[in-house]
């Protein structure tokens, strides 16, 4: 997924939290988002005058100003539905667990990288045991380096999805991933203990990454929030900067001609 979709699509779903929360909440929002996009669009509107008090805006020019109204109100409302990021994030989170675990072709992948890894690796003996190509459904893990291996593709697997579809949360809340390779290992030989015999089932390892993160994401929120404000704030400054600056040499340029 891109990055901008995914950051928009995170920004939509905080709107809806907000929207869904506490009326009252949501009338401070609105109102408040409001009053600043109108402050925002007089001062736009009648910034000239500093320039050139005779100076008018071309009717585009006063078109502009209006479009930024509604981009204020944007930016405004983003920053405070921010405030209701955690139980947004979570969620993210969950709906990322359960398209990984129906990815089917995606389990298959894996599991068949998983096999040839072992089987290139000499770490078992595979005579007994069909490819994936063929049907075969098993990896044989007697040997420790197995499972260190096995844990290994399917921690880093994981972490390669999270990043290709959740590209915006995966710039803060993906795990060390040596601490999801343990979590997984443990887990392994906790399962092969118990099933010998047995192939590790791929949607343990999900559920793991997906705890991981959860766990990463509850100490990380502060710094979402304080991060995406601040561009959220920059990207403001910005767009009004460049508008004010057109206006600004619009209106010197007048000043210059009429006294030439």
């Amino acid at each position: 997924m891109n990055f901008f979709v995914d950051f928009f699509d995170f920004l939509l779903r905080c709107f809806h939290g907000l929207i869904i929360g506490p009326k009252r909440i949501l009338l401070i929002a609105i109102i408040l988002s409001l009053l600043i996009a109108g402050i925002n669009l007089l001062f736009l509107l009648r910034y000239h005058k500093l320039w050139n008090k005779e100076f008018n805006l071309s009717f585009f020019a006063q078109l502009i100003c209006f479009l930024v109204y509604p981009f204020t109100f944007f930016i405004i409302f983003s920053i405070i539905s921010l405030a209701n990021l955690e139980p947004i994030a979570s969620s993210s989170i969950s709906q990322w667990r359960n398209e990984i675990i129906h990815d089917s072709q995606w389990s298959k992948n894996v599991f068949k990288k998983a096999y040839w890894v072992i089987y290139d690796k000499k770490y078992e003996d595979f005579t007994n045991y069909l490819c994936p190509e063929k049907g075969g459904r098993i990896i044989p893990s007697s040997n420790p380096k197995t499972i260190e291996a096995i844990a290994e593709i399917y921690s880093d697997e994981s972490r390669k999805h999270f990043i290709k579809n959740s590209p915006f949360y995966s710039m803060f809340i993906w795990p060390k991933n040596e601490i999801a390779n343990d979590s997984i290992r443990n887990d392994m030989k906790v399962f092969f203990a118990l099933d010998k015999g047995q192939t590790y089932n791929l949607h343990n390892s999900i559920d793991i990454a997906a705890n991981r993160i959860r766990a990463d994401l509850y100490l990380k929120i502060p710094i979402i929030i304080i991060k995406t404000r601040l561009f959220l704030i920059l990207l403001f400054l910005f767009i009004e900067s460049l508008l004010l600056i057109i206006i600004g040499i619009k209106a010197y340029t007048e000043i210059r001609s009429s006294i030439i």
